[in-house]
Parts: structure tokens; C-alpha cells; sequence
């Protein structure tokens, strides 16, 4: 059972990137957020070759995006939340820091507690248990016989 929930917040993750990638303003940008869970940098200006107007419209844009990923992120936020099920929401909800993520709407911290819940990691009752079950799926894991090398995370 673990094991399908891991893998059906993987399918669910690459989903949602895409979607975001495609449908908003520099998606990109939010979408290799959600897949490589830390946020971007800019790169900053070195000193202006053109003069001082060229650094100053090139540090402009730099601010704006980082204000539309900024916001995408907001909306990505409240994209992830409505696909979890109420369970979820109430198991997420009882983890300590969500005043936090809910407070400050950051939806990189919500990922992570939503990773560490599809792959079972926020309260492993027995752990060497678990490490082992992990090292077993693993291990087993292999390609169905009808599924396209896509599926496979």
C-alpha cells in the first residue's frame, strides 16, 4: 500500500509540474521548483556594459520574476492542497510546523511534508522495519508488462 502511495505522489508531482509549466506565466521556472524541491536563482547582473540603464532594466526584470514565481508558487500552493483527499489534509494538518506553511502559504514546505508522508517517512513505528521494506521495494522494482518506459518515475 506505501508503495503505490509513493508512487501515486510521483505520477501526481510530474503531473502538476507540467500543467504549471505550461499554463502560467514562466512556469518553468515552478515547475523545475516543484521537481527539484528548492527554489531557482537569478543569476545577478556583473556591471553594466551599455551603461548604467542596462544593469538597472536587467536587475527590473530579474524582480519580476522572481515576484511571478512568487506568485505562481501561491497558486501552486492551492493547486497541491485541493488534489490531497481529506485524509491527507487531516494528517498533514496534525504535523507540527503547518501553522507555518499555512500561515505563510509556502508551498515548497507543504511538499516536503506531503513527500514525507507518501513515502511513509513522518512516523515509521518501527524504523529498521521500514528501511528495510524500502531496500525491498527497490529492490523488486521492475516495469509492467504493459507499461511504457514513460510511466516509470
Amino acid at each position: 500500500m506505501e508503495f503505490k502511495k509513493a508512487d501515486l505522489y510521483t505520477h501526481t508531482t510530474q503531473e502538476i509540474a507540467e500543467y504549471v509549466g505550461c499554463n502560467y506565466t514562466n512556469g518553468a521556472y515552478v515547475g523545475q521548483t516543484i521537481l527539484n524541491m528548492e527554489i531557482p536563482t537569478f543569476p545577478t547582473p556583473t556591471a553594466p556594459h551599455d551603461g548604467a540603464d542596462a544593469g538597472v532594466v536587467h536587475i527590473d526584470g530579474i524582480i519580476k520574476q522572481e515576484n511571478i514565481l512568487e506568485a505562481n508558487m501561491k497558486i501552486f500552493l492551492s493547486i497541491i492542497w485541493g488534489q490531497c483527499t481529506e485524509v491527507l489534509h487531516a494528517k498533514i494538518e496534525a504535523v507540527p510546523g503547518f501553522e507555518y506553511v499555512s500561515h505563510e502559504a509556502d508551498s515548497l514546505k507543504l511538499q516536503v511534508l506531503l513527500t514525507k508522508e507518501s513515502y511513509n517517512l513522518l512516523s515509521p513505528k518501527n524504523p529498521l522495519r521500514t528501511k528495510k521494506k524500502a531496500k525491498w521495494y527497490f529492490y523488486h522494482l521492475m516495469q509492467e508488462k504493459h507499461s511504457s518506459r514513460k510511466s516509470i518515475p
